[in-house]
């Protein structure tokens, strides 16, 4: 069974996304793909044009598709610059539980996560989750919207 993993963290400012970006090309993965569609295509991509692309989209709130080939993990990116959010995300899924947890943990401290956690994929938004990081900061109304195990 595959493993996703989710990263709620506060929406970066436009000028901060280039370390975002940083932080996700170093935190274990070899990102081979990138794109705006999924599956993204074959594409290595610096964090500078990645935020570059990212910010080009003229929706208010982002979304881009990376991959990293090597380890077989799928992230998805949402920044969500509509205030009506107040969180932006970051899954992944794959087959090694152990990586993608190592690499979630990671990624939440580098972005100030409020909470990253992770469970099967295909199991559905009501399945019993499993925390792997909770900040002090982390609102009542996100907290309150997953269920952990």
């Amino acid at each position: 069974m595959e493993t996703v993993a989710y990263i709620y963290f506060r929406t970066p400012e436009e000028a901060n996304l280039v370390k975002l970006c940083e932080d996700i090309s170093l935190s274990g993965l070899s990102l081979t793909h990138f794109g705006f569609r999924d599956p993204p295509k074959k594409r290595l991509v610096a964090p500078l044009e990645m935020a570059r692309e990212i910010l080009s989209q003229p929706e208010l709130n982002k979304w881009v598709f990376l991959k990293d080939g090597t380890k077989k993990i799928c992230i998805t990116l949402e920044i969500k610059f509509d205030t009506k959010w107040p969180h932006s995300t970051i899954s992944m899924s794959g087959e090694c539980k152990d990586t993608i947890v190592c690499i979630v943990r990671k990624l939440s401290e580098k972005t100030y996560a409020f909470l990253s956690f992770y469970g099967v994929l295909g199991g559905g938004k009501d399945q019993h989750w499993n925390l792997i990081y909770e900040s002090e900061y982390c609102p009542e109304n996100i907290k309150n919207r997953v269920r952990f195990a």
